[in-house]
């Protein structure tokens, strides 16, 4: 991760570079940190950084490849079979880099005679293996010690070694622990002094310009705790307020749907007494209709007994 963040921060382009692993627990954890550094600096182009394995880097080529050889086991593996090798180490333009071993990936007694071990062999045999002082490894990048461009050496670690070819180059970069260890994003330092740049393809020159212009962002653009502190205030008032609101309308809602209910209520229980009111005064009067009916009909019967006693005498 050290190395991608100088990458990054020398104004490499995200997408330029590309990280290979042959190890699916091991692609994870990378990815991983991938994405935890992203979210906390989303601006740096971490998530433009290409994380491939064996099957997926067959089909592109980038300016700078990353091989991860960090093994637990004292195997080699697929990785050294003549296919995978020449598969791996023919998709970088300028720059390769192998993290892993030195001494496992260098000893004829641990690993035998695959493809991969050659090209290692070559590597160690063409530049040898830079010396050590006081347990800092130094790099090279582009030609010219990493001390002189990021203003200061890495922290003591585990025994590390890194050397580069001029031009389309392939780099080795071995270490007794896995590569996963996080290193310190080195401070900002002042440009170096130009140096004679070695002869190389138009993009590698255009990376070492950006090398000796360009610095790390200073610490201070990060957001710091306090202030992390302040947002997460805000937005808890923010949500609380947003919840009081939705409260109120809903409250709101409700006391009009209660206020139109008993509107209907009252409005059903009206009709109710209008009809039984008009049923009330209908029974009324065919009560009194039917009275006068028989009344006219005692009348006409009486009439009629008159009648037939007249006739009888």
């Amino acid at each position: 991760m050290g190395m991608l963040k100088a990458f990054l921060g020398f104004g490499v382009n995200g997408g330029h570079i590309a990280v290979v692993t042959g190890y699916a627990l091991q692609f994870e954890k990378i990815q991983e940190q991938l994405r935890r550094l992203q979210l906390a600096d989303p601006h740096r182009g971490w998530k433009q950084i290409n994380l491939l394995t064996a099957n997926t880097v067959q089909a592109e080529e980038y300016e700078i490849v990353i091989l991860s050889l960090v093994k637990t086991k004292g195997k080699r593996g697929y990785l050294g079979e003549k296919k995978w090798a020449n598969l791996v180490c023919t998709r970088h333009r300028e720059a390769m880099y192998f993290i892993g071993n030195w001494d496992f990936w260098t000893s004829k007694n641990a690993s035998g005679n695959t493809w991969l071990d050659k090209i290692l062999y070559r590597i160690r045999d063409s530049f040898g293996r830079k010396s050590l002082t006081g347990g800092r490894p130094e790099f090279v990048v582009h030609g010219q010690p990493a001390s002189s461009v990021t203003g200061r050496a890495l922290p003591p670690t585990s025994p590390k070694t890194t050397v580069s070819a001029p031009g389309p180059s392939i780099a080795m970069s071995l270490a007794a622990v896995p590569a996963a260890v996080p290193v310190p994003v080195p401070a900002p330092a002042p440009a170096p002094a130009p140096v004679s740049p070695p002869v190389s393809p138009p993009v590698a020159a255009s990376l070492r310009a950006r090398a000796r212009t360009l610095t790390l962002p200073p610490s201070s653009s990060k957001p710091t705790r306090q202030d992390v502190d302040v947002r997460v205030v805000e937005l808890k008032e923010k949500i609380a307020v947003a919840k009081s609101d939705n409260a109120d309308a809903r409250t709101t809602l409700l006391e009009e749907r209660e206020r139109k209910m008993r509107e209907h209520e009252e409005v059903m229980r009206r009709m109710m007494r209008e009809h039984e009111e008009m049923m009330r005064r209908k029974a009324e009067e065919f009560t009194a209709a039917m009275k006068k009916l028989k009344d006219e009909g005692r009348s006409s019967d009486g009439a009629l007994e008159d009648d037939l006693r007249r006739l009888q005498g």
